[in-house]
């Protein structure tokens, strides 16, 4: 971030994301992201919380065009983020695993995520290197 003021990175945020073109194929290039907007200071027993119920918490940061999930993964913070083009709506379909995100940065869109089911064969990985893998990233 060129300025350390949340107005002058939401400015420079918001003319990333005007071209129709680059909203669309969701080019995040133009932008990056500064790590300083990830810090974070936990208040009370947060994180305690949603390791207790086993939760994540889903997250739209509208001006920063950012969508975070929040958890934990072994009693410790768990994040992930998605760069969106202006995330203004976020609903969850329990029953049939999906997340629905409303992006108003024209063009309109609708985002759909739902969790992995399966792992796709490939022939160049064998299985055994992506189930070492998974267990490195948890």
């Amino acid at each position: 971030m060129k300025n350390s003021h949340p107005e002058s990175f939401w400015e420079e945020q918001n003319h990333a994301w005007r071209d129709p073109s680059q909203v669309v194929v969701q080019w995040t290039g133009a932008t990056p992201l500064d790590p300083v907007i990830f810090k974070y200071r936990e208040s009370g027993d947060f994180f305690s919380i949603l390791d207790a119920l086993q939760i994540t918490l889903l997250v739209t940061r509208e001006y920063e065009h950012l969508v975070m999930a929040i958890t934990t993964v072994k009693g410790s913070p768990a994040f992930s983020y998605l760069s969106i083009p202006h995330p203004s709506g976020l609903a969850v379909d329990v029953k049939r695993e999906i997340v629905h995100i409303a992006s108003t940065r024209n063009p309109n869109m609708v985002f759909e995520f739902s969790p992995l089911k399966k792992n796709i064969e490939r022939l160049d990985v064998h299985k055994n290197a992506r189930e070492d893998l998974y267990s490195k990233v948890l």
